[in-house]
């Protein structure tokens, strides 16, 4: 009788042992599967290429593009307060494109009126981010990004001043552009007659001739006038954004093999920041708000075709 009663005690004790050990198995190989799959995900997700072009750039060595601009241009392009720092939108829009392609980015400053030309030389820099209005004739010269930024002409002058609309100006009247901008261009060939041109490639130098009074306004960019107009130093203000006179920015690479790849991959990388919200993060920083326009709305060819204004 008492073999009987044991018999089926070591039986249960058996099974329980068996059922338990089966458990722990199943729970071993549960945790084997997860562990297997996350690991699988890291390994395929993907990772950042460098493009071939950068063993070419003048700082291949360090991956870096060397990018020439005119940085007294704010917001877009200036110097710190530091006096060494460069910075700006489009300081941190090319910031934010290099890092996709595993880059980094310096800046060269370069005379705005021979900026095309030092492009083209290939010595000083790899490329120009750096307000650079989209026209027929600088296309003919470079090759152009798609249109990453819309702008327009602005007319400032002094706090005191009545002058409302460009139209009001005369002959004998003086008027502050940018020395080799579109810009310049553009007011001389639209103001009226015998009104005088005071050209300088700095715009800080154009305010402080206004506020001398050697010039009774200035017309350039809407955006950096106004930035230039909001520091109660300059004694300035808008007088008028002035309509039909919508200009597109965009990058400039040579025309050869290098810039054609260049082009093509930033194009990408702007697509990019713009996709995952960066752009729009760095458009509010400067600007305020939601940007007017977003980059990747317009081919090279629409904004040619509406060119005519612009830095």
């Amino acid at each position: 009788m008492t073999t009987t009663l044991k018999k089926p005690v070591r039986s249960l004790r058996t099974v329980a042992v068996l059922t338990l050990a089966l458990v722990l198995l199943l729970s071993l190989t549960a945790c084997g599967s997860a562990k297997s799959t996350t690991d699988t995900t890291a390994k395929t997700s993907p990772s950042i290429k460098t493009p071939a072009w950068a063993s070419t750039l003048i700082a291949s060595a360090d991956k870096t593009i060397t990018v020439g601009s005119d940085t007294t241009f704010p917001p877009f392009e200036s110097v710190g307060t530091d006096g060494k720092t460069i910075e700006g939108f489009d300081v941190d829009v090319m910031n934010a494109m290099a890092s996709t392609m595993g880059l980094k980015v310096k800046y060269k400053t370069y005379d705005w009126d021979g900026i095309i030309p030092g492009l083209n030389a290939g010595d000083d820099f790899d490329m120009v981010c750096s307000a650079l209005t989209i026209t027929p004739e600088r296309n003919a010269a470079i090759y152009f990004s798609a249109p990453y930024f819309m702008d327009s002409y602005g007319m400032a002058v002094p706090q005191s001043s009545t002058l409302t609309d460009w139209k009001q100006l005369k002959a004998g009247d003086a008027v502050g552009v940018q020395l080799g901008s579109s810009g310049a261009g553009w007011a001389q060939a639209n103001l009226p007659k015998g009104v005088k041109f005071f050209q300088n490639k700095d715009t800080s130098a154009l305010f402080q001739a206004m506020q001398s009074g050697e010039v009774k306004c200035i017309i350039q960019d809407y955006s950096t006038t106004a930035n230039f107009c909001a520091a109660p130093v300059r004694q300035a203000k808008m007088a008028q954004r002035i309509t039909g006179t919508d200009s597109y920015l965009g990058m400039g690479f040579q025309k050869s093999a290098k810039g054609s790849a260049m082009r093509d991959d930033f194009n990408k990388a702007m697509k990019t920041i713009v996709d995952n919200g960066e752009y729009a993060k760095i458009y509010e920083k400067y600007f305020g708000g939601q940007p007017d326009f977003v980059p990747g709305t317009m081919t090279l060819d629409e904004a040619l075709a509406k060119s005519g204004a612009g830095n």
